[in-house]
């Protein structure tokens, strides 16, 4: 009899388990389509989809095994998640970024150089060449959007990269460098502080000219509050209360990002030439944010992604926060994420043709 009450109780258990993960993987599932203003809870919930849909995978694959009729339900969840689950892994496997599309663009959210910066004394010059190595393989980028842009970051891009043409703003850390001529550039203002900002510059490119941006949009932050003012030189922490901060005040956050996602948006509508958007997000492809970032535009990682999306250090699978996003008059014919210990965010690639 005790034995069937534990059977019982792990059964309980396993199916409890089951239902609870399937209620929340539908709930990250319909994030993109739920505004913020309407609930609050909804936008975080979306952050976590990849454990949701791995969880729900190891219920398939349990289900599978026992041959129970329950398997229905995660079967239907995993078949109705692939497109989701598309957004953060990448199938194209015949991406190849050799560099000879018309214009090689890049986004790098920089983190100030912060573990360069607090590097050990008698390890900062190897990691500082290792810096230097790094940038200079790749030389074949023309276009580099960049965040986070520190004075150690920026003295290292000028000594290595050869970009003459340059965007930047003494008061933000956001910045556009180019191989090819700027002739016009100017500010989308947030009136947020230095790094979450955006800079635009329509350059002229050997085809066409494309105008570019390279957007910050508004970090999140466990204490819920906005700083006027970034400190490149302050450490940062992960603490599991860190985190729980920055879950408590999402909600706070996703809604500044909508504001600044709609000023980009109504500034490129007026552009007369195609445009290309870069940079970070600070949400995930199961936003309300992503979703109306990307309206109309292509996403060069869905386009020609291979393998995991995850841009930036995180404990969360596939997290993707970093996105270049491309008008439909542009055809993208590859992508890349490079991981470095250089900075917290991933270097993304794309190669992309004008029409």
């Amino acid at each position: 009899m005790k034995f069937l009450n534990i059977k019982f109780r792990i059964k309980y258990f396993f199916y409890s388990i089951l239902a609870v993960n399937s209620l929340l993987l539908i709930l990250s599932l319909v994030c993109p389509f739920v505004s913020p203003h309407s609930f609050q809870i909804i936008p975080a919930i979306g952050l976590f989809f990849p454990i949701f849909f791995i969880v729900n995978t190891l219920f398939i694959l349990a289900l599978t095994v026992k041959k129970k009729k329950a398997l229905v339900v995660p079967l239907l969840l995993g078949l109705f998640s692939l497109s989701a689950f598309f957004k953060v892994f990448g199938f194209d496997y015949t991406d190849q970024f050799d560099g000879q599309a018309t214009v090689n663009v890049a986004t790098f959210n920089l983190q100030f150089s912060k573990p360069l910066a607090f590097q050990e004394a008698d390890k900062y010059d190897a990691m500082a060449n290792a810096f230097n190595n790094f940038l200079e393989t790749q030389e074949s980028i023309d276009v580099l959007l960049l965040q986070e842009l520190g004075d150690l970051s920026a003295s290292h891009l000028d000594a290595v990269m050869d970009f003459p043409f340059k965007h930047k703003h003494e008061k933000l850390t956001v910045g556009i460098y180019s191989k090819y001529p700027i002739i016009d550039k100017g500010i989308v203002d947030f009136k947020s502080n230095t790094a979450n900002a955006c800079l635009w510059a329509d350059i002229k490119l050997p085809s066409d000219t494309v105008r570019f941006y390279s957007y910050h949009l508004e970090s999140n932050r466990e204490n819920g509050k906005v700083p006027k003012k970034i400190a490149q030189a302050a450490p940062e922490s992960r603490s599991l209360k860190m985190m729980f901060g920055l879950v408590k005040y999402y909600h706070r956050f996703t809604l500044k990002r909508l504001n600044q996602v709609a000023l980009v948006r109504q500034h490129f509508k007026s552009s007369k030439h195609p445009v290309v958007l870069g940079g970070d997000l600070n949400d995930t492809p199961q936003s309300y944010v992503y979703r109306q970032m990307s309206k109309g535009m292509q996403d060069a990682f869905i386009k020609e992604g291979w393998g995991s999306g995850k841009t930036i250090l995180s404990k969360t699978p596939w997290l993707r926060i970093d996105n270049i996003f491309v008008d439909q008059q542009m055809d993208i014919v590859g992508h890349d994420i490079l991981h470095t210990p250089f900075s917290d965010h991933a270097l993304i690639k794309a190669c992309l043709e004008v029409e």
